[in-house]
């Protein structure tokens, strides 16, 4: 396989190139591999990416000097090797085009960068002066993404940024990725406390939380620089003439009563969880409709603090308590834990 040199870039303190070398031609002999695993840490029970799921790469190509230094990462490298490289996973083994060789002298090397998904939804990359990010842009891209774009389901990670200045491997070796999520994961649950089960009927209508910021960037899995601040949709009753199709509390969470919000800053906001649900007695079609609010800010967990703000990689499950009698009342509160530790996420990447 023969790659051109064209496009390939000096970084790093050592940018001399020697002439003995240039890959051989670039016509190296080892193909580079990718894998995905976890740390010793993890708790989750799957060590890689579910079938048909991709990620992407950077990857930063650094000379060094043929029988001296090595080339070294640094901020001025570009991505001129590797840019935004799609991986996918079939289930049993990692693919990409065209297959890409590590150098034949070790003083070559090379520094990846990884995401996932590849291509999401919502997401897009920029320099760290705002500029849109390309092949020809120095160091790691920032990362700008909208939640809303995403529908709030996109579990976005970033994987460790220590491959770097890799040179070339035993054959068989593959680059490893650790990835960790950036987003949190907020999940709803519904219950009902009624003397008697039978006297009433609570119908779930409409689940959102408003005055949320869904876009931000983030800059080596730090967030900052939020926007658009808007609603996230939990739960939408698309048809409101057919009550039959709405959801019945008690309601536990599943898929559509999960989120993944851009983690962000809640004290001092006009955050809310805003709840419609309709309370129908028992031997009625008719029933009351009812709306409530309550401010994230306010929300404790257990007898702490109210929370600061949501963080990344942290599950918030808000439990609602529908009282459906006289009066109607809805209580609120929220569990916070490590999402670590939490079953049947998707993708079923094992991650911290």
């Amino acid at each position: 396989m023969f790659i051109t040199l064209a496009g390939l870039t000096m970084c790093g303190k050592n940018e001399v190139l020697s002439n003995e070398d240039e890959w051989d031609n670039l016509t190296g002999d080892t193909p580079i591999s990718f894998n995905t695993s976890t740390s010793t840490l993890q708790t989750k029970t799957t060590t890689s990416l579910e079938p048909n799921t991709h990620f992407g790469v950077f990857a930063f190509y650094q000379p060094g000097v043929i029988g001296g230094a090595s080339g070294e990462w640094s901020s001025s490298c570009t991505p001129n090797f590797m840019y935004d490289q799609d991986v996918r996973y079939n289930g049993s083994t990692y693919s990409y085009s065209p297959i890409k060789y590590w150098p034949n002298n070790q003083e070559n090397t090379i520094s990846f960068w990884a995401y996932f998904p590849h291509d999401a939804s919502g997401l897009s990359f920029k320099t760290s002066t705002g500029d849109s990010y390309s092949n020809s842009s120095t160091g790691v891209p920032v990362m700008q993404f909208n939640a809303v774009t995403g529908k709030g389901l996109i579990d976005l990670m970033l994987a460790d940024f220590d491959n770097i200045n890799q040179s070339k491997p035993t054959l068989g070796t593959s680059v490893n990725f650790t990835f960790r999520h950036l987003l949190s994961r907020v999940i709803f649950r519904f219950t009902k406390t009624d003397d008697n089960d039978d006297n009433f009927t609570v119908l779930l209508r409409d689940v959102r939380i408003t005055n949320i910021y869904n876009t931000a960037d983030n800059a080596n899995g730090s967030w900052s620089s939020y926007s658009n601040q808007s609603t996230l949709s939990v739960y939408q009753d698309t048809t409101p003439e057919d009550d039959s199709d709405n959801l019945v509390v008690p309601k536990t969470g599943a898929d559509d009563m999960v989120l993944m919000p851009i983690p962000q800053p809640l004290y001092g906001t006009d955050a809310k969880i805003s709840i419609t649900y309709l309370v129908i007695p028992s031997g009625s079609s008719v029933g009351d409709e009812i709306n409530a609010e309550v401010y994230v800010k306010d929300l404790h967990d257990g007898w702490s603090q109210p929370t600061d703000g949501w963080e990344k990689n942290t599950q918030y499950t808000y439990n609602v308590n529908i009282t459906p009698g006289n009066p109607i009342g809805l209580f609120v509160t929220v569990t916070t834990t490590p999402w670590d530790i939490v079953s049947a996420e998707t993708p079923g990447i094992q991650i911290r």
